[in-house]
């Protein structure tokens, strides 16, 4: 039995128990972990008409969107210290001055 929980950000958090899995094949699900990865479910007793894609904000998300994204949630757990205009601009500093250090 598997656990679907929705989370506060409105992403679903759900764990899955397969049948016994030979040792290679669970070898191949562990070395996925950690990764970025795909996942197909489809129902067995279900016909192919209730089979649903569905697409993540992640999937589509530029790499600048993501970064702040993250710097947001850093911002969050420091304690949601001042402004995050002002912790972005700040870190983002910092970035481009570590970048600028690696220029020759």
């Amino acid at each position: 039995m598997g656990i679907i929980t929705s989370r506060a950000d409105y992403s679903v958090k759900f764990s899955v128990v397969t049948p016994e899995l030979r040792a290679s094949e669970s070898g191949e699900l562990i070395r996925l972990h950690g990764k970025a990865v795909s996942v197909l479910i489809t129902p067995l007793d279900g016909a192919d008409a209730d089979v649903v894609e569905v697409t993540t904000e992640a999937e589509r998300k530029t790499p600048s969107h993501r970064l702040r994204a993250c710097l947001h949630v850093w911002w969050q757990q420091l304690g949601k210290n001042g402004s995050f205009s002002h912790f972005y601009d700040d870190q983002m500093e910092r970035l481009i001055t570590f970048v600028k250090t690696k220029l020759q």
